[in-house]
């Protein structure tokens, strides 16, 4: 059973800690001048070596909270050894164990662990492929972050154990210990040794999390749980900063025409992050956009990694304003929970393909300053609407949340805004009157009748060869293949900006007024 007191001990700054020298330079470095309060209750607490579960809102600082304490011991485990030993910097197997739920979480916690370590030489290093070629870094690391399917994959290879482990870390201990992801979950704990020390981090924490958690413990030991109280919890926040819209259309290709319009007339003001349910969808309302001179950047399961780093890093730093996220996963869990009874042989199979990407938008992403949170796509479940349209209203800072809804999917949408907890004069309709923006649909509609399926699959393939020729990977096959390279590089680009008319809007097109509704939204009246 899981202990319900909280904890007793606080501190008011790192240096209440006494920790080693190197890590504090780090921390002052870091810009870390106060802890936050999770690492006010977790970090004497994790450094006292008791097991902990975490709960705080996303941006109070659970990794740091999780890592300082981890350097600290791996750091005083170092000065007690031998100065002629080697085995703490060759040979070693890694020590820690951080499990996050994708790809993108793990090159974030690696990145705060490189931060701290910048005076040391204790190794971090982010796990993220199957390959072999990958594996060799992995003995001579002491901090390895990883995601569940791929550690499995590499224990399974009989290579590595985790016999000497110390440190267990599971991030988005939620989303882990849910559908999707607790069958390897369930295939590592009882390899994990008895005297780790564990620890489960998350924004939301849900009864099947407990009672996973509750199975997990039965086999081992008490867990200290820590809870930050808040005066806004995330539901709250999105209560009072944010400003949930709607827009109901007749039908699904209307969605295009509403948000051609909201962005091309400037309604939507700011950065404006885009939710969409599939690839396809994604690619299709990027075209649109793209012939009529939208700039817009494109983050799905498909691009690979780095060039996705890239379009959130690019999204981030202003260079790009408006960023088109394929969030897959809440279909795929929709579809997932509607199938398990029906056939479960089917449900692995079909688990082990969609869960190699290991990727989720609405979770473990860092988008920064975002006005507008966009639903193009209505999210299948209150968890998934909450973390979309937890990516604005932050730092104290007002946002919108827009939802496009056909009739079908109001009944979803208006579940979601009762399991908020928002009233139905918080529902705020935007006044679209589809009048004013009837004129653009010749032109939205010729537009997306040209993206044919063929078109879509040019646009996919387009974004391989381009990221095929960038990749530093390819570049020494490139230089023994030169016909290859000057093959792919001559391919024929995908040319989408063809009527150059397009990128301005007549007088005669124009809606008769604009009347501002707050900083992010207009309304269109």
């Amino acid at each position: 059973m899981l202990e319900n007191t909280q904890v007793t001990t606080e501190i008011d700054s790192f240096d209440e800690l006494q920790l080693e020298p190197r890590l504090v330079k780090a921390i002052q470095r870091a810009g870390f001048l106060h802890p936050t309060p999770v690492q006010c209750q977790g970090l004497p607490c994790l450094l006292g070596g008791k097991d902990a579960l975490i709960s705080a809102p996303t941006g109070t600082g659970k990794t740091v909270c999780y890592a300082v304490p981890i350097i600290h011991q791996l750091l005083k485990e170092e000065s007690t050894m031998d100065p002629n030993s080697t085995s703490f910097h060759d040979g070693m197997q890694w020590e820690a164990l951080v499990l996050v739920p994708t790809k993108e979480l793990a090159y974030q916690v690696t990145a705060t662990f490189q931060l701290l370590n910048r005076y040391n030489s204790i190794r971090t290093l982010a796990l993220l492929q199957k390959q072999p070629s990958s594996w060799q870094k992995v003995a001579l690391t002491h901090i390895l972050v990883t995601t569940p399917a791929t550690l499995l994959h590499l224990l399974q290879q009989g290579t590595y154990s985790i016999k000497n482990l110390k440190w267990l870390v599971v991030d988005e201990a939620d989303l882990l210990f849910s559908f999707g992801y607790e069958q390897d979950m369930q295939k590592i704990l009882p390899s994990i040794p008895a005297k780790v020390q564990s620890v489960f981090v998350s924004a939301t924490l849900d009864k099947e999390t407990y009672h996973f958690l509750r199975h997990f413990e039965d086999k081992r030991h008490a867990m200290q749980q820590i809870r930050i109280k808040h005066d806004v919890t995330q539901e709250e926040r999105l209560q009072v900063l944010a400003k949930h819209h709607y827009v109901q259309v007749e039908k699904e290709q209307d969605k295009y025409l509403v948000v051609f319009a909201l962005i091309k007339l400037q309604v939507l003001k700011g950065k404006i992050l885009i939710f969409v349910n599939s690839v396809d969808k994604g690619f299709r309302l990027k075209l649109l956009l793209d012939q009529f001179y939208i700039h817009t950047s494109l983050l799905n399961a498909e691009l690979p990694l780095l060039s996705r780093l890239h379009s959130v890093e690019q999204f981030n730093q202003g260079k790009s304003s408006i960023l088109i996220a394929t969030d897959e996963a809440c279909i795929w869990n929709q579809k997932m929970k509607s199938s398990w009874k029906a056939n479960a042989n089917t449900l692995d199979k079909e688990k082990t393909k969609e869960q190699e990407n290991e990727f989720d938008l609405s979770r473990g992403m860092d988008f920064q300053q975002v006005a507008v949170v966009l639903n193009l796509d209505c999210p299948y479940s209150l968890i998934s609407y909450i973390h979309r349209a937890g990516r604005t209203a932050r730092a104290g800072k007002a946002g919108d949340i827009l939802t496009l809804v056909t009739s079908e999917e109001m009944p979803r949408l208006q579940n979601h805004f009762e399991g908020m907890g928002l009233k139905q004069e918080q529902w705020n309709p935007l006044k679209v009157k589809m009048s004013q923006v009837e004129p653009f649909r010749y032109r939205v509609e010729d537009c997306l009748y040209k993206i044919t399926k063929n078109v879509l699959k040019e646009a996919r393939a387009t974004e391989i060869r381009r990221e095929m020729l960038n990749s530093e990977k390819m570049k020494e096959y490139f230089a023994h293949h030169a016909l290859d390279f000057e093959a792919l590089k001559s391919d024929r680009p995908l040319n989408t900006r063809t009527n150059p008319h397009l990128a301005d809007i007549p007088s005669y097109l124009m809606p008769s007024a604009l009347r501002p509704l707050n900083n992010g939204v207009s309304c269109l009246t």
